[in-house]
């Protein structure tokens, strides 16, 4: 039998399969790795290339360079939080979670940088 956190984690990693592929920009590999954690982007990376029916020394430089990416990304963490949009004066509610998303959005398409340009 497996634990809950077994279960969770083996659900993740089929729901991202998939997900990486080994021609993905940086940007675009940050971002799966911010959506399913650094361990499980890992693995599916790990996953993909052994389905890859690409053979040859570039193939597996690439998906090399990819676990690279995956092994030297910092960790993301939004740097907004419900609280602060409570502290702007919105009324506890559903719209807190939909600026949050929206937020969390926008600033995952910005390689997780906020800037003035919204």
């Amino acid at each position: 039998k497996l634990s809950n956190a077994d279960r969770d984690y083996l659900l993740q990693l089929q729901r991202g399969a998939g997900a990486l592929r080994r021609d993905m920009t940086a940007s675009a590999i940050q971002r799966e790795i911010y959506r399913f954690g650094s361990s499980c982007a890992r693995e599916l990376a790990l996953l993909a290339w052994a389905q890859d029916p690409s053979q040859g020394e570039a193939q597996n430089r690439t998906w090399c360079e990819v676990l690279a990416i995956i092994d030297a990304a910092p960790t993301h963490t939004l740097p907004v939080t419900g609280a602060d949009i409570l502290s702007e004066g919105v009324e506890p509610g559903v719209l807190v979670g939909d600026l949050l998303r929206r937020t969390e959005s926008w600033w995952i398409e910005g390689d997780f940088k906020a800037d003035s340009n919204i």
